[in-house]
C-alpha cells in the first residue's frame, strides 16, 4: 500500500500556480495559439507594451471579479484569497517569462515541443489547484459563484463562459491588433479546448493516488471555509 504525501492543501496552491505560469509561458512561445482564457491578457500586452502580461491579468481578472460581485449582489470574504491568487499568478508569470526569455524556438519541431510541454505542465498545475481549498482564479470563481447565485447548471455555465472568452479574444484581437493573429488563435486554441480536461483528469488521478490535500494550516482553512449552521 502506497503511503500518501500528506497535508498538501496549501503547497498545491503555490506549486499549481507556478506550474500553470510555466506552462502558459511555454505555450505562448510556440506561436501556435493560446487558450481562450489567457489570450485576452496577451492581446492587451501586445497593444499596450508597457503593461506586462501579468499586469494585464490583474486588470482582466479584477474586472471579472468585480462583474461577479455585481451579478451575485455581494462581495464574499473568500474573494480576498482570489485576489491573492490573481496577484501571485501574475507576478509568477512575469518572473518566469523574463527568466525564460532566452527560449525562442525557430524550428517547427522546437515550437511543437514548447506547445506540448506547456500543455502538459499547465494540466498538472490546474489539477493541483483544483485540489486546494484556497479559492481559485477569477475565471473559475466567476463560473461557480454566478451559477450558484442564479441557479444555472455549472457545466452549461462553464461552456457559456468559455465561448464568451473565445468571442472576447476575437473582438480584442481585431479591435486592438487590427488583424487575425495565428499566434493568438491557432491550432493550440482548438486542441486545448478538447485536451485540457483530459490532461487535468489524468494528472488528477495520479495526484489522488499519491497525495493527500488536507490543510497544513487549519486556521486558514476555517477562515476560507466557514462552517454554516
Amino acid at each position: 500500500m502506497n503511503k500518501k504525501i500528506t497535508k498538501l492543501g496549501e503547497v498545491s496552491w503555490v506549486i499549481g500556480n507556478i506550474l500553470s505560469a510555466i506552462g502558459n509561458c511555454f505555450v505562448s512561445k510556440s506561436a501556435f495559439g493560446l487558450s481562450a482564457i489567457i489570450a485576452p491578457a496577451f492581446i492587451m500586452n501586445r497593444k499596450i507594451g508597457f503593461l506586462s502580461v501579468g499586469v494585464c491579468e490583474y486588470i482582466i481578472q479584477g474586472l471579472l471579479l468585480a462583474l461577479c460581485c455585481i451579478l451575485i449582489g455581494k462581495f464574499k470574504g473568500k474573494f480576498i484569497a482570489t485576489i491573492c491568487n490573481i496577484l501571485f499568478y501574475g507576478a509568477a508569470f512575469d518572473l518566469i517569462n523574463f527568466a525564460l526569455g532566452f527560449i525562442q524556438p525557430a524550428s517547427i519541431v522546437g515550437r511543437i515541443l514548447c506547445a506540448a510541454f506547456g500543455m502538459l505542465i499547465t494540466g498538472l498545475g490546474v489539477a493541483l489547484m483544483l485540489r486546494t481549498y484556497i479559492p481559485p482564479a477569477a475565471y473559475e470563481i466567476f463560473v461557480k459563484e454566478v451559477a450558484d447565485a442564479k441557479g444555472f447548471d455549472v457545466n452549461k455555465m462553464k461552456l457559456a463562459f468559455d465561448a464568451s472568452m473565445l468571442l472576447l479574444t476575437f473582438v480584442l484581437m481585431f479591435l486592438l491588433l487590427g488583424e487575425f493573429r495565428l499566434d493568438i488563435v491557432g491550432p493550440i486554441t482548438i486542441i486545448a479546448a478538447f485536451l485540457n480536461s483530459i490532461l487535468i483528469g489524468f494528472f488528477g488521478k495520479i495526484l489522488d493516488k499519491y497525495c493527500d490535500f488536507s490543510p497544513a494550516l487549519p486556521k486558514l482553512y476555517n477562515l476560507l471555509n466557514p462552517k454554516t449552521k
